[in-house]
Protein backbone atom coordinates (compact mmCIF):
# COMPACT_ATOMS: atom_id res chain seq x y z
CA UNK A 1 0.00 0.00 0.00
CA UNK A 2 1.50 3.45 -1.04
CA UNK A 3 2.51 6.17 1.56
CA UNK A 4 -0.71 8.60 1.32
CA UNK A 5 -0.78 11.86 2.43
CA UNK A 6 -3.96 13.18 4.50
CA UNK A 7 -2.48 16.53 6.10
CA UNK A 8 -3.91 16.05 9.41
CA UNK A 9 -3.06 13.73 12.24
CA UNK A 10 -5.00 10.17 11.61
CA UNK A 11 -7.66 9.44 14.46
CA UNK A 12 -8.63 5.82 12.98
CA UNK A 13 -8.64 4.22 9.99
CA UNK A 14 -11.34 1.40 8.39
CA UNK A 15 -10.63 -0.55 4.75
CA UNK A 16 -13.54 -1.27 3.30
CA UNK A 17 -14.26 -4.93 2.76
CA UNK A 18 -14.41 -5.98 -0.66
CA UNK A 19 -12.41 -2.74 -2.66
CA UNK A 20 -9.30 -1.24 -2.61
CA UNK A 21 -10.29 2.05 -0.56
CA UNK A 22 -9.46 2.78 2.86
CA UNK A 23 -11.44 5.35 4.85
CA UNK A 24 -9.41 8.09 7.27
CA UNK A 25 -11.14 9.85 10.49
CA UNK A 26 -8.58 13.01 10.97
CA UNK A 27 -8.48 14.44 14.19
CA UNK A 28 -9.83 17.87 12.81
CA UNK A 29 -13.23 16.44 11.83
CA UNK A 30 -12.90 15.45 8.28
CA UNK A 31 -13.11 11.89 6.70
CA UNK A 32 -11.26 10.98 3.21
CA UNK A 33 -11.28 8.53 1.21
CA UNK A 34 -8.75 7.12 -1.19
CA UNK A 35 -8.22 4.20 -3.58
CA UNK A 36 -4.86 2.36 -4.30
CA UNK A 37 -3.32 0.15 -5.79
CA UNK A 38 -0.30 -2.67 -6.11
CA UNK A 39 1.47 -0.45 -7.44
CA UNK A 40 1.51 2.48 -5.21
CA UNK A 41 -0.51 4.89 -6.99
CA UNK A 42 -3.19 6.29 -4.73
CA UNK A 43 -6.09 8.79 -5.49
CA UNK A 44 -8.45 10.97 -3.26
CA UNK A 45 -12.34 9.72 -3.73
CA UNK A 46 -14.00 12.31 -1.23
CA UNK A 47 -13.50 14.35 1.68
CA UNK A 48 -15.52 15.44 4.13
CA UNK A 49 -15.84 17.86 7.13
CA UNK A 50 -19.68 17.11 9.07
CA UNK A 51 -18.57 19.76 11.07
CA UNK A 52 -18.62 20.16 15.11
CA UNK A 53 -18.72 16.81 17.12
CA UNK A 54 -21.68 15.30 18.76
CA UNK A 55 -23.64 14.53 15.37
CA UNK A 56 -24.05 11.02 14.26
CA UNK A 57 -24.30 10.71 10.60
CA UNK A 58 -24.91 8.50 7.58
CA UNK A 59 -22.25 8.49 4.82
CA UNK A 60 -22.69 7.08 1.55
CA UNK A 61 -19.22 5.46 1.22
CA UNK A 62 -19.01 5.68 -2.51
CA UNK A 63 -19.90 9.31 -3.15
CA UNK A 64 -19.10 10.57 0.31
CA UNK A 65 -22.58 11.83 0.84
CA UNK A 66 -24.16 12.48 3.83
CA UNK A 67 -27.29 10.54 3.61
CA UNK A 68 -28.74 10.95 7.50
CA UNK A 69 -27.41 12.99 10.48
CA UNK A 70 -28.82 13.02 13.83
CA UNK A 71 -27.78 16.53 15.46
CA UNK A 72 -26.98 16.10 19.19
CA UNK A 73 -26.44 12.65 19.41
CA UNK A 74 -24.24 13.18 22.23
CA UNK A 75 -24.18 16.24 24.87
CA UNK A 76 -20.06 16.41 24.13
CA UNK A 77 -18.00 15.11 21.10
CA UNK A 78 -18.31 11.27 19.86
CA UNK A 79 -15.18 9.69 20.20
CA UNK A 80 -16.00 6.32 18.89
CA UNK A 81 -18.83 4.62 16.99
CA UNK A 82 -18.77 0.82 16.40
CA UNK A 83 -20.89 -1.52 13.82
CA UNK A 84 -22.25 -4.17 16.09
CA UNK A 85 -25.06 -5.53 14.06
CA UNK A 86 -27.20 -4.80 11.08
CA UNK A 87 -29.62 -2.65 13.36
CA UNK A 88 -27.05 -1.44 15.91
CA UNK A 89 -24.50 0.63 16.09
CA UNK A 90 -22.71 1.71 19.27
CA UNK A 91 -21.17 5.16 20.60
CA UNK A 92 -19.00 6.83 23.18
CA UNK A 93 -18.09 10.22 23.77
CA UNK A 94 -15.78 12.57 25.51
CA UNK A 95 -17.54 11.96 28.65
CA UNK A 96 -17.78 8.05 28.75
CA UNK A 97 -21.22 8.13 27.83
CA UNK A 98 -22.17 5.01 25.51
CA UNK A 99 -25.46 4.91 23.29
CA UNK A 100 -26.91 2.08 21.36
CA UNK A 101 -29.07 2.99 17.78
CA UNK A 102 -31.11 1.53 15.51
CA UNK A 103 -30.56 2.95 12.13
CA UNK A 104 -33.93 3.00 12.15
CA UNK A 105 -34.72 4.95 14.87
CA UNK A 106 -34.01 8.84 15.47
CA UNK A 107 -33.50 8.63 18.84
CA UNK A 108 -30.88 6.24 20.68
CA UNK A 109 -32.69 2.94 22.44
CA UNK A 110 -30.24 2.49 24.99
CA UNK A 111 -27.45 5.00 27.51
CA UNK A 112 -24.87 3.50 29.44
CA UNK A 113 -22.94 5.79 32.05
CA UNK A 114 -20.96 3.74 33.97
CA UNK A 115 -17.28 5.42 32.62
CA UNK A 116 -16.56 8.97 33.48
CA UNK A 117 -13.70 9.69 30.80
CA UNK A 118 -13.29 9.08 27.03
CA UNK A 119 -14.45 5.83 25.33
CA UNK A 120 -10.99 4.96 23.24
CA UNK A 121 -12.39 1.63 21.82
CA UNK A 122 -15.34 -0.74 21.02
CA UNK A 123 -14.78 -4.84 21.13
CA UNK A 124 -17.76 -6.46 19.94
CA UNK A 125 -18.16 -10.25 20.91
CA UNK A 126 -20.51 -11.90 18.68
CA UNK A 127 -20.69 -15.10 20.37
CA UNK A 128 -22.28 -13.75 23.57
CA UNK A 129 -23.79 -10.71 21.89
CA UNK A 130 -21.62 -8.33 24.17
CA UNK A 131 -20.35 -4.66 23.66
CA UNK A 132 -16.91 -3.97 25.57
CA UNK A 133 -15.90 -0.46 26.08
CA UNK A 134 -12.20 0.60 26.88
CA UNK A 135 -11.95 4.11 28.58
CA UNK A 136 -9.72 6.44 29.48
CA UNK A 137 -11.15 6.32 32.98
CA UNK A 138 -8.80 2.97 33.19
CA UNK A 139 -11.04 0.50 32.94
CA UNK A 140 -13.54 -1.60 30.92
CA UNK A 141 -16.84 -2.67 30.92
CA UNK A 142 -18.99 -5.34 29.05
CA UNK A 143 -22.68 -5.24 28.11
CA UNK A 144 -25.17 -7.35 27.25
CA UNK A 145 -26.84 -5.97 24.38
CA UNK A 146 -29.76 -7.85 24.66
CA UNK A 147 -31.07 -6.84 28.26
CA UNK A 148 -32.76 -3.90 28.94
CA UNK A 149 -30.82 -3.10 31.53
CA UNK A 150 -28.61 0.22 31.46
CA UNK A 151 -25.92 -1.26 34.22
CA UNK A 152 -23.07 -3.32 32.19
CA UNK A 153 -22.94 -6.98 32.33
CA UNK A 154 -19.16 -6.57 34.27
CA UNK A 155 -16.95 -3.71 35.32
CA UNK A 156 -12.88 -4.35 35.64
CA UNK A 157 -10.74 -3.23 38.00
CA UNK A 158 -9.29 0.24 37.89
CA UNK A 159 -6.04 -0.67 35.70
CA UNK A 160 -4.51 2.73 37.12
CA UNK A 161 -4.05 3.73 33.43
CA UNK A 162 -5.61 4.77 30.30
CA UNK A 163 -7.05 1.91 28.27
CA UNK A 164 -6.67 3.19 24.76
CA UNK A 165 -7.50 0.09 22.44
CA UNK A 166 -8.92 -3.65 22.90
CA UNK A 167 -8.51 -6.85 19.85
CA UNK A 168 -9.06 -10.50 20.87
CA UNK A 169 -6.24 -12.93 20.34
CA UNK A 170 -6.35 -16.86 20.65
CA UNK A 171 -9.26 -17.42 18.94
CA UNK A 172 -11.43 -14.86 20.44
CA UNK A 173 -10.98 -16.60 24.38
CA UNK A 174 -8.41 -13.61 25.43
CA UNK A 175 -8.74 -9.94 24.97
CA UNK A 176 -5.67 -7.54 24.59
CA UNK A 177 -5.83 -3.47 25.95
CA UNK A 178 -3.21 -1.39 24.98
CA UNK A 179 -2.54 1.94 27.50
CA UNK A 180 -1.34 5.24 27.28
CA UNK A 181 2.30 3.44 29.05
CA UNK A 182 2.58 0.81 26.37
CA UNK A 183 1.74 -1.72 28.54
CA UNK A 184 -0.54 -4.35 27.13
CA UNK A 185 -2.81 -5.93 29.66
CA UNK A 186 -4.15 -9.48 28.93
CA UNK A 187 -8.01 -10.56 30.31
CA UNK A 188 -8.95 -13.86 29.89
CA UNK A 189 -12.76 -14.33 29.44
CA UNK A 190 -12.96 -17.55 30.79
CA UNK A 191 -12.03 -15.68 34.28
CA UNK A 192 -14.64 -12.98 34.05
CA UNK A 193 -13.67 -9.09 33.09
CA UNK A 194 -12.56 -8.21 36.56
CA UNK A 195 -8.96 -8.02 36.54
CA UNK A 196 -6.56 -8.82 33.59
CA UNK A 197 -4.54 -12.28 34.08
CA UNK A 198 -1.51 -10.76 32.56
CA UNK A 199 0.74 -7.59 31.30
CA UNK A 200 3.31 -7.35 28.73
CA UNK A 201 5.64 -4.51 29.19
CA UNK A 202 7.04 -2.93 25.91
CA UNK A 203 10.60 -1.99 25.14
CA UNK A 204 12.14 0.92 27.44
CA UNK A 205 14.22 3.36 25.56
Amino acid sequence: MPDIPVGSQIFDVVFHPTSSIVYTGLLTGEVKAFGYDEQGQHDARFSIKPGKGKCLHTVDTATGEVTNSRVGAHDTAINRVKRAMSHLIATGDDDGVIKLWDPRKKDSVRTYTQHFDFISDFLWLEDKKQLVATSGDGTLSVMDVRSKKTEPFAHSEDQEDELLSIVTIKGGTKAVVGTQLGILSIFNRKKGWGDCVDRVTGARS
